[in-house]
């Protein structure tokens, strides 16, 4: 079983926050959630940034395109 110390979960949230991680570091991450309310709520509040981003970059997806950018994520 992975074990991740503190600086290294630390490193690894946004990661997880947008689904990034293999899954035994997943796991990892995920047992550290549920044993850390501080670091549950860090990953928690990527999440919703991540979430966030996406929102705007859809509704701006339009505009993207009259400027002439291609689509996010290509």
């Amino acid at each position: 079983m992975m074990e991740l110390d503190r600086a290294t979960l630390l490193r690894l949230l946004p990661c997880y926050a947008c689904g990034d991680l293999p899954p035994p570091a997943a796991r990892a991450v995920e047992r550290a959630l549920a044993a850390d309310p501080d670091l549950r709520a860090r990953a928690e509040a990527l999440v919703l940034t991540r979430e966030t981003c996406a929102r705007a970059l859809a509704e701006a997806a339009g505009d993207l395109a009259a400027l002439g950018l291609p689509p996010v994520g290509s």
